[in-house]
């Protein structure tokens, strides 16, 4: 039952697409999650180590920001 609701809100998405305020707020929640991260020198150091195992970058907290600012509705699935 559980994988049946995730497969039907999966579909709703590819066919409605999100609106500009369900992506608003998953903007602030992933800024506010990279803010959190940067607070302890041992999450900082999490989140260089995993840019940098997934990226071969070391990515600025100004860069994230960056990016997620820029993604937009058609970018979204």
């Amino acid at each position: 039952e559980c994988l049946e609701v995730i497969v039907n809100e999966l579909r709703k998405l590819e066919q409605d697409g999100i609106t500009a305020d369900e992506l608003s707020r998953a903007k602030i929640q992933l800024m506010s999650e990279n803010v959190m991260r940067s607070e302890g020198s041992g999450s900082r150091m999490g989140a260089l180590a995993h840019s940098w195992w997934y990226e071969r970058k070391l990515r600025t907290i100004q860069e994230v920001k960056a990016a997620i600012d820029a993604v937009t509705e058609e970018q979204v699935l």
